[in-house]
């Protein structure tokens, strides 16, 4: 079955590349196309058939795709949102996941990397670039009293963030050992470093963790 897609974009170069590149593959169909917030929310209002995925850059005129997608997502909650922009800003990046965004991806990088994303998306998955979690969590943040009163800053890797990230979500080790090209025995090490480090054990409860460290999205 064909996955039908909006995008927003104000810039029609990029639009219509994102268009071709995406209708190319012959499983999304682009059907909505919008210069900026405004339209697009107006498109899906007199819609005959809702799409599947929106497509939404973060920055554009009358309407920045930050409110954008807070209004699908409480409008629209079977559209899942992804965002696409120039800026890998922590900033952008936790607006965006806030916003309800399913997935992340750099301008730079959309010729690479969108259908994947829009492939882990359409699985119930969440897809952000390696380099969007480059910076690193204070754990300290976020820390039970007892790890507070040890005054350390102990910080999780960008491996072990984006291991808990995909970790949280249900994903078998298989499919976590493949997205993140690496063997099942260095999960187990990424794991065990990440339960050591917070003395957090069992994964529903570093499910509790992530999601406090915004790691995955509010239901």
């Amino acid at each position: 079955m064909i996955c039908k897609i909006a995008i927003s974009e104000d810039h029609v170069m990029v639009r219509q590349g994102l268009k071709s590149l995406l209708n190319d593959t012959k499983k999304y169909n682009v059907t909505i196309e919008a210069s900026n917030g405004i339209e697009l929310l107006e498109a899906l209002k007199n819609a005959s058939e809702l799409p599947r995925l929106c497509i939404v850059d973060i920055f554009m005129p009358l309407m920045n795709g930050i409110d954008v997608m807070n209004e699908i997502s409480k409008n629209y909650p079977g559209i899942d949102c992804i965002a696409i922009s120039m800026d890998n800003s922590s900033e952008t990046l936790t607006k965006a996941k806030e916003a309800g965004a399913k997935a992340f991806v750099l301008k730079e990088n959309a010729i690479e990397e969108l259908v994947v994303a829009l492939d882990r998306v359409i699985k119930s998955d969440l897809y952000y670039h390696n380099s969007l979690l480059s910076y690193e969590y204070p754990i300290n943040n976020i820390s039970t009293p007892e790890q507070s009163n040890k005054g350390s800053e102990t910080l999780l890797t960008r491996r072990e963030i984006e291991f808990l990230m995909h970790y949280s979500t249900g994903l078998r080790y298989k499919d976590i050992a493949e997205i993140m090209n690496v063997s099942i025995k260095t999960l187990n090490t990424y794991r065990d470093h990440i339960c050591d480090k917070l003395d957090i054990h069992g994964r529903s409860n570093l499910i509790v963790y992530a999601r406090k460290l915004g790691l995955l999205n509010k239901q």
